[in-house]
């Protein structure tokens, strides 16, 4: 709830303070606002209401995955929590502003990179640590001599 809460906050801020300009923090990055109907990248936006109801879908999978996840995989704990706080925090904009506010705005020279939000790194970096901790946990079970075969099948 905490990682919901700094997203709530972050795009509060830049709706008060970015609306009507942009601010550059450091040559390649800015605080940009923008009112993304769509999904990562701006795609799709003519499926607003459905991109609703995937996040009212994948919200209710990861609470449950996190649910199942044993209490030794903390790694892959984290990562459904992050993936989940990213999802519950675009959803509301979704749900009371029909668009995701972003407002994270990086480019080099002529080349600008799509804006993001805080929500939008914790679900990536939560896919990134999903993925790490599924293949570290991959190599866990395979370098462990004293598995028993009937634990593995």
């Amino acid at each position: 709830m905490l990682l919901v809460l700094v997203d709530y906050v972050t795009k509060r801020l830049a709706i008060h303070h970015l609306a009507n300009e942009s601010v550059k923090v450091i040559p390649f990055f800015s605080l940009t606002y923008a009112c993304n109907s769509g999904a990562a990248f701006s795609l799709f936006k003519e499926f607003g209401s459905l991109l609703t109801w995937f996040s009212v879908a994948a919200s209710i999978l990861f609470v449950v995955l996190i649910y199942r996840v044993p209490y030794h995989r903390f790694w892959l704990g984290l990562a459904f929590t992050g993936i989940l706080a990213g999802a519950v925090g675009n959803l509301i904009d979704r749900a009371f502003r029909g668009c995701v506010i972003d407002f994270l705005h990086f480019y080099v020279g002529d080349m600008s990179f799509p804006i993001f939000n805080f929500a939008d790194t914790l679900i990536t970096l939560g896919a990134i640590t999903w993925l790490l901790a599924h293949f570290l946990h991959k190599e866990e079970a395979t370098a462990d001599p004293d598995t028993n075969e009937s634990e593995t099948e």
